[in-house]
């Protein structure tokens, strides 16, 4: 397992990509659906730090990006930033409970979604920000809150495998 770490995180965010693309349409309630890849880069983040976080914020950002086809560094950009941001909280607070994950992922779908709609706007393509905040950002936030303690005890196990025998220690 010395080596997995490097090739099991980026299969991780594949199969993420995967499943945000496939899978999680299915999952909307009305225009809201959960960002899987948002939960985990922001999970990445609170275990790995800020410089990791952003890392995979940024690879499986534009990944997305790839995947949806359009606006091709929004979704990289964003997923960077929340991904950094939430290593930043990593290194002050305590991130066994499951209320800093659910109160992380709530606080970073906000940011993306405002900065996402803010780039949107920007470029004309987003309507008033109370109908995106009603009807996307405050559903999304709600919905990834909920996702994340979910996701986050597998992530967990996972770093702990990955970290064995590489002198890392969780």
């Amino acid at each position: 397992m010395k080596y997995a770490r490097y090739w099991l995180w980026p299969l991780a965010i594949l199969a993420t990509a995967l499943l945000q693309s496939t899978v999680v349409p299915y999952l909307a309630i009305g225009w809201a659906k959960p960002d899987v890849i948002l939960v985990i880069v922001v999970l990445v983040g609170l275990l790995y730090g800020p410089a990791q976080g952003a890392l995979g914020g940024l690879c499986a950002g534009l990944l997305e990006d790839l995947f949806s086809g359009r606006f091709i560094g929004l979704f990289g950009l964003t997923r960077m930033l929340a991904g950094y941001l939430a290593g930043l909280v990593e290194r002050r607070v305590y991130k066994e409970p499951f209320m800093v994950p659910m109160a992380t992922s709530f606080v970073a779908t906000v940011v993306c979604e405002t900065l996402t709609y803010v780039i949107l706007r920007l470029f004309g393509l987003a309507p008033g920000f109370g109908r995106s905040l009603i009807h996307v950002i405050g559903p999304a936030a709600v919905y990834n809150a909920i996702a994340a303690p979910i996701l986050y005890r597998p992530l967990r196990r996972l770093k702990k495998e990955t970290d064995k025998g590489t002198g890392v220690h969780a």
